[in-house]
């Protein structure tokens, strides 16, 4: 399990890396879920 900053902070990257990837007009959005 994770806390909220922490999954915050993994989309943050996730989205960096996308955007090196594909270029800064990408637009991109991650969305995490909770575990239930």
């Amino acid at each position: 399990s994770q806390s909220l900053e922490e999954a915050h902070e993994k989309a943050t990257e996730v989205e960096r890396r996308f955007r090196e990837r594909f270029g800064p007009q990408s637009h991109i959005i991650v969305h995490m879920e909770p575990r239930k």
